[in-house]
Protein backbone atom coordinates (compact mmCIF):
# COMPACT_ATOMS: atom_id res chain seq x y z
CA UNK A 1 0.00 0.00 0.00
CA UNK A 2 1.04 3.71 -0.90
CA UNK A 3 4.33 4.28 1.73
CA UNK A 4 2.39 2.46 4.19
CA UNK A 5 -0.68 4.07 3.33
CA UNK A 6 0.85 7.88 3.04
CA UNK A 7 1.70 7.81 7.32
CA UNK A 8 2.96 11.21 6.97
CA UNK A 9 0.71 13.91 8.78
CA UNK A 10 0.22 16.87 6.17
CA UNK A 11 0.14 20.88 8.02
CA UNK A 12 -3.33 22.47 8.62
CA UNK A 13 -3.07 24.82 6.25
CA UNK A 14 -2.05 22.50 3.40
CA UNK A 15 -5.12 20.18 4.62
CA UNK A 16 -7.44 22.89 4.19
CA UNK A 17 -6.26 23.74 0.90
CA UNK A 18 -6.42 19.81 -0.12
CA UNK A 19 -10.33 19.75 1.18
CA UNK A 20 -11.02 23.14 -1.02
CA UNK A 21 -10.08 22.05 -3.99
CA UNK A 22 -11.55 18.24 -3.40
CA UNK A 23 -14.88 20.20 -2.82
CA UNK A 24 -14.45 21.82 -5.67
CA UNK A 25 -14.19 18.49 -7.45
CA UNK A 26 -17.74 18.23 -5.69
CA UNK A 27 -19.40 21.01 -6.94
CA UNK A 28 -18.47 20.53 -10.40
CA UNK A 29 -19.30 16.44 -10.30
CA UNK A 30 -22.63 17.93 -9.30
CA UNK A 31 -23.01 19.97 -11.97
CA UNK A 32 -22.57 17.23 -14.25
CA UNK A 33 -24.64 14.84 -12.55
CA UNK A 34 -27.19 17.50 -12.37
CA UNK A 35 -26.71 17.89 -17.03
CA UNK A 36 -26.97 13.97 -16.67
CA UNK A 37 -29.61 14.00 -14.85
CA UNK A 38 -31.67 16.00 -17.46
CA UNK A 39 -30.87 14.38 -19.98
CA UNK A 40 -32.01 11.29 -18.32
CA UNK A 41 -35.28 12.73 -17.42
CA UNK A 42 -35.80 13.68 -21.05
CA UNK A 43 -35.41 10.18 -21.84
CA UNK A 44 -37.56 8.95 -19.21
CA UNK A 45 -40.26 11.37 -20.20
CA UNK A 46 -39.97 10.07 -23.92
CA UNK A 47 -40.45 6.31 -23.04
CA UNK A 48 -43.01 7.02 -20.47
CA UNK A 49 -44.77 8.68 -22.64
CA UNK A 50 -44.63 6.15 -25.29
CA UNK A 51 -46.08 3.57 -22.82
CA UNK A 52 -49.06 5.67 -22.22
CA UNK A 53 -49.43 6.09 -25.99
CA UNK A 54 -49.46 2.32 -26.45
CA UNK A 55 -51.67 1.52 -23.08
CA UNK A 56 -54.35 3.72 -24.94
CA UNK A 57 -54.39 1.42 -28.09
CA UNK A 58 -55.00 -1.63 -26.84
CA UNK A 59 -50.85 -2.60 -26.08
CA UNK A 60 -50.78 -3.24 -22.37
CA UNK A 61 -47.90 -5.96 -22.48
CA UNK A 62 -45.65 -3.71 -24.70
CA UNK A 63 -46.16 -0.44 -21.86
CA UNK A 64 -45.83 -2.88 -19.43
CA UNK A 65 -42.57 -3.95 -20.83
CA UNK A 66 -41.73 0.03 -21.43
CA UNK A 67 -42.40 0.73 -17.70
CA UNK A 68 -40.37 -2.18 -16.47
CA UNK A 69 -37.31 -0.13 -18.91
CA UNK A 70 -38.10 2.98 -17.57
CA UNK A 71 -37.64 1.73 -14.17
CA UNK A 72 -34.29 0.10 -14.65
CA UNK A 73 -32.88 2.63 -16.58
CA UNK A 74 -33.95 5.17 -13.49
CA UNK A 75 -32.28 2.87 -10.78
CA UNK A 76 -29.37 1.99 -13.18
CA UNK A 77 -28.69 5.79 -13.30
CA UNK A 78 -28.81 6.49 -9.57
CA UNK A 79 -26.65 4.05 -8.50
CA UNK A 80 -24.04 4.83 -10.53
CA UNK A 81 -24.34 9.13 -9.98
CA UNK A 82 -24.78 8.40 -6.31
CA UNK A 83 -21.21 5.70 -6.69
CA UNK A 84 -19.48 8.48 -8.69
CA UNK A 85 -20.66 11.17 -5.88
CA UNK A 86 -20.06 9.59 -2.93
CA UNK A 87 -15.97 8.30 -4.39
CA UNK A 88 -15.58 11.98 -4.89
CA UNK A 89 -16.49 12.68 -1.33
CA UNK A 90 -14.34 10.09 0.09
CA UNK A 91 -11.67 11.60 -1.87
CA UNK A 92 -12.37 14.86 -0.25
CA UNK A 93 -12.38 13.18 2.69
CA UNK A 94 -8.95 11.70 2.62
CA UNK A 95 -7.56 14.88 1.52
CA UNK A 96 -8.28 16.14 4.66
CA UNK A 97 -6.52 13.17 6.31
CA UNK A 98 -3.67 12.97 4.04
CA UNK A 99 -3.20 16.67 3.49
CA UNK A 100 -2.76 16.71 -0.29
CA UNK A 101 -4.98 15.73 -3.20
CA UNK A 102 -2.74 13.73 -4.33
CA UNK A 103 -1.88 11.71 -1.71
CA UNK A 104 -5.80 11.59 -1.44
CA UNK A 105 -6.24 10.32 -5.03
CA UNK A 106 -3.06 7.64 -4.22
CA UNK A 107 -4.70 6.33 -0.77
CA UNK A 108 -8.09 5.88 -2.78
CA UNK A 109 -6.77 3.85 -5.23
CA UNK A 110 -4.79 1.57 -2.60
CA UNK A 111 -8.06 1.36 -0.67
CA UNK A 112 -10.10 0.66 -3.48
CA UNK A 113 -7.02 -2.34 -4.19
CA UNK A 114 -7.28 -3.59 -0.54
CA UNK A 115 -11.36 -3.52 -0.79
CA UNK A 116 -11.23 -5.91 -4.22
CA UNK A 117 -8.90 -8.77 -2.05
CA UNK A 118 -10.78 -8.35 1.12
CA UNK A 119 -14.76 -9.02 1.97
CA UNK A 120 -14.92 -5.34 3.00
CA UNK A 121 -16.52 -2.89 0.42
CA UNK A 122 -14.42 0.21 -0.71
CA UNK A 123 -16.69 2.49 1.72
CA UNK A 124 -15.64 0.57 4.86
CA UNK A 125 -12.07 0.59 4.06
CA UNK A 126 -12.20 4.19 3.26
CA UNK A 127 -14.22 4.74 6.91
CA UNK A 128 -11.33 2.43 8.57
CA UNK A 129 -8.80 4.10 7.41
CA UNK A 130 -10.05 7.82 8.43
CA UNK A 131 -10.52 6.57 11.62
CA UNK A 132 -6.75 5.10 12.43
CA UNK A 133 -5.79 8.38 10.90
CA UNK A 134 -8.17 10.45 13.33
CA UNK A 135 -7.53 8.35 16.61
CA UNK A 136 -3.54 8.73 15.77
CA UNK A 137 -3.43 5.23 14.49
CA UNK A 138 -0.36 4.21 12.09
CA UNK A 139 -2.85 3.40 9.41
CA UNK A 140 -0.32 0.75 7.46
CA UNK A 141 -0.63 -2.07 5.43
CA UNK A 142 -0.04 -4.22 7.82
CA UNK A 143 -2.20 -2.88 10.64
CA UNK A 144 -4.67 -3.05 7.98
CA UNK A 145 -4.85 -6.92 7.05
CA UNK A 146 -4.42 -7.80 10.43
CA UNK A 147 -7.13 -5.72 11.61
CA UNK A 148 -9.72 -6.73 8.52
CA UNK A 149 -8.70 -10.46 9.33
CA UNK A 150 -9.42 -10.49 12.82
CA UNK A 151 -12.88 -8.40 12.23
CA UNK A 152 -13.51 -11.14 9.87
CA UNK A 153 -13.05 -13.57 12.14
CA UNK A 154 -14.31 -12.53 15.30
CA UNK A 155 -16.82 -9.23 14.05
CA UNK A 156 -20.02 -9.29 13.60
CA UNK A 157 -21.88 -7.53 10.86
CA UNK A 158 -20.90 -4.74 7.84
CA UNK A 159 -19.15 -2.73 10.89
CA UNK A 160 -16.56 -5.17 12.31
CA UNK A 161 -13.72 -3.38 10.57
CA UNK A 162 -14.97 -0.38 11.83
CA UNK A 163 -15.70 -1.51 15.37
CA UNK A 164 -12.42 -3.39 15.49
CA UNK A 165 -10.23 -0.13 14.86
CA UNK A 166 -12.26 1.36 17.77
CA UNK A 167 -11.16 -1.30 20.16
CA UNK A 168 -7.81 -1.28 19.14
CA UNK A 169 -7.71 2.56 19.44
CA UNK A 170 -9.42 2.79 22.76
CA UNK A 171 -6.87 0.05 23.81
CA UNK A 172 -4.11 2.11 22.93
CA UNK A 173 -4.76 4.51 25.64
CA UNK A 174 -5.45 1.91 28.61
CA UNK A 175 -9.63 1.16 27.76
CA UNK A 176 -10.10 -2.26 26.53
CA UNK A 177 -13.65 -2.74 26.94
CA UNK A 178 -14.47 -3.01 23.57
CA UNK A 179 -11.71 -5.78 23.37
CA UNK A 180 -14.30 -8.09 25.23
CA UNK A 181 -16.52 -8.17 22.19
CA UNK A 182 -13.33 -9.82 20.38
CA UNK A 183 -12.97 -12.39 22.91
CA UNK A 184 -10.02 -10.73 24.27
CA UNK A 185 -10.17 -10.10 27.85
CA UNK A 186 -7.02 -7.87 29.86
CA UNK A 187 -5.72 -7.43 33.38
CA UNK A 188 -4.17 -4.57 34.34
CA UNK A 189 -0.91 -4.58 36.75
CA UNK A 190 1.02 -1.29 37.40
CA UNK A 191 2.79 -0.56 34.07
CA UNK A 192 2.26 -4.00 32.41
CA UNK A 193 -1.40 -5.65 30.89
CA UNK A 194 -2.12 -9.18 30.47
CA UNK A 195 -3.82 -9.71 27.20
CA UNK A 196 -5.76 -13.32 27.31
CA UNK A 197 -7.49 -14.95 24.24
CA UNK A 198 -7.95 -18.71 23.30
CA UNK A 199 -6.54 -19.49 26.54
CA UNK A 200 -3.28 -17.82 26.12
CA UNK A 201 -2.51 -15.13 28.44
CA UNK A 202 0.60 -12.57 26.97
CA UNK A 203 2.22 -9.78 29.24
CA UNK A 204 3.34 -6.49 27.78
CA UNK A 205 3.78 -2.85 28.25
CA UNK A 206 1.29 -0.55 29.60
CA UNK A 207 2.04 1.71 26.09
CA UNK A 208 0.53 2.35 22.65
CA UNK A 209 3.07 1.22 20.81
CA UNK A 210 3.31 -2.29 22.33
CA UNK A 211 -0.75 -2.93 22.91
CA UNK A 212 -1.17 -1.73 19.18
CA UNK A 213 1.67 -4.64 18.34
CA UNK A 214 0.31 -7.43 20.00
CA UNK A 215 -3.11 -6.96 18.51
CA UNK A 216 -1.50 -6.76 15.04
CA UNK A 217 -0.02 -10.04 15.68
CA UNK A 218 -3.12 -11.58 17.40
CA UNK A 219 -4.66 -11.26 13.91
CA UNK A 220 -1.37 -12.18 11.90
CA UNK A 221 -1.00 -15.16 13.96
CA UNK A 222 -4.37 -16.01 14.89
CA UNK A 223 -6.41 -14.98 12.52
CA UNK A 224 -4.21 -15.20 9.29
CA UNK A 225 -6.58 -16.04 6.59
CA UNK A 226 -9.79 -15.32 8.02
CA UNK A 227 -10.68 -12.87 5.36
CA UNK A 228 -9.61 -15.05 2.51
CA UNK A 229 -12.00 -17.32 4.03
CA UNK A 230 -14.78 -14.59 4.28
CA UNK A 231 -14.38 -14.00 0.19
CA UNK A 232 -15.18 -17.60 -0.46
CA UNK A 233 -18.89 -17.04 1.15
CA UNK A 234 -21.60 -15.47 -0.79
CA UNK A 235 -21.50 -12.40 0.53
CA UNK A 236 -17.84 -12.02 0.55
CA UNK A 237 -18.28 -12.44 -3.44
CA UNK A 238 -21.62 -10.00 -3.06
CA UNK A 239 -19.25 -7.13 -1.65
CA UNK A 240 -16.60 -7.54 -4.44
CA UNK A 241 -19.11 -7.91 -7.08
CA UNK A 242 -20.79 -4.48 -6.06
CA UNK A 243 -17.37 -2.52 -5.62
CA UNK A 244 -16.53 -3.70 -9.11
CA UNK A 245 -19.37 -2.78 -10.65
CA UNK A 246 -18.77 0.66 -8.95
CA UNK A 247 -15.49 0.62 -10.22
CA UNK A 248 -16.71 0.32 -14.22
CA UNK A 249 -17.67 3.72 -14.98
CA UNK A 250 -18.62 3.37 -18.67
CA UNK A 251 -21.80 1.73 -19.74
CA UNK A 252 -19.63 -0.33 -22.34
CA UNK A 253 -17.11 -1.63 -19.57
CA UNK A 254 -20.33 -2.15 -17.49
CA UNK A 255 -21.86 -3.88 -19.94
CA UNK A 256 -18.42 -6.43 -20.69
CA UNK A 257 -17.81 -6.93 -16.90
CA UNK A 258 -22.24 -7.93 -16.58
CA UNK A 259 -21.41 -10.86 -19.15
CA UNK A 260 -17.66 -11.74 -17.56
CA UNK A 261 -19.42 -12.06 -14.31
CA UNK A 262 -22.08 -14.28 -15.16
CA UNK A 263 -20.68 -17.52 -15.57
CA UNK A 264 -18.75 -17.24 -12.39
CA UNK A 265 -21.45 -16.01 -10.12
CA UNK A 266 -24.10 -18.97 -11.46
CA UNK A 267 -22.85 -21.16 -8.57
CA UNK A 268 -24.45 -18.62 -6.17
CA UNK A 269 -28.10 -18.56 -8.10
Amino acid sequence: MVNNLNGAHGATTRAGAAANAANSNVRSLTGSVGGLGSAANAAMSNLAGMGGTLTSIGFAGAAAGITAVVGALTALASVSVGAAAQAEAQKASLATVTGSVVKAQETYAALVNYAAKTPFDVNQAVDGYIKLRALGLAPTERAMISYGNTASALGKGPQALSDMIEAVADASTGEFERLKSFGITTKQEADKVKFTFGGVTTEVAKNSEAIQKYLIELGETKFGDAMTRQMLTFNGALSNLGDAWDQTPSRDRRRRFARRRVGRDQAYH
